[in-house]
């Protein structure tokens, strides 16, 4: 009997928490994995917005974070775009790929020993690295079509 009143009263609080919405939401687990152009991000800020609980991610890009259903959760990271998503009542697993904020760097302080500097930033940086890649390939190309006119240069002289 006492077995019986225990399960009831059990049951009955359950049933009670879950009707009552003056209750607290139950915390929960949210883990993913955060990329960035594929590649995992190491030391990505996962912060709950309006609370102190954050947390970030290791060098696997792995993180998990503590939080409830309404919850806006912030990814954070220097030269990419802030996101912040709002948990649902369903979110279990979150895996972001976080893309770059181009505008982000606008000037740059240079401090030498004696002298202080500012330094404009005239053309980013992402299309210096972008056309000096498509220069190396360029005269890549151009030395490997060389080699290649050469070698049948030499063939077609043998030939003879």
């Amino acid at each position: 009997m006492i077995r019986v009143l225990l399960i009831f009263s059990l049951l009955l609080t359950t049933a009670l928490k879950a009707q009552n919405p003056n209750l607290p939401n139950k915390y929960r687990i949210v883990s993913g994995i955060v990329l960035s152009n594929g590649y995992p991000l190491k030391d990505v800020n996962v912060k709950v917005l309006d609370s102190e609980t954050s947390t970030i991610t290791n060098e696997r890009g792995f993180y998990a974070i503590n939080v409830q259903p309404g919850d806006r959760v912030s990814f954070t990271y220097t030269g990419l775009k802030d996101v912040k998503i709002i948990i649902e009542d369903v979110t279990m697993t979150l895996n972001l790929d976080m893309s770059s904020d181009l505008n982000q760097l606008n000037e740059v302080f240079v401090k030498g020993e004696k002298e202080k500097r500012r330094i404009i930033i005239g053309v980013n940086f992402i299309q210096i690295l972008i056309l000096s890649v498509l220069v190396f390939r360029l005269l890549l190309l151009m030395v490997m079509t060389y080699q290649l006119s050469t070698q049948i240069y030499s063939q077609h002289l043998l030939a003879r």
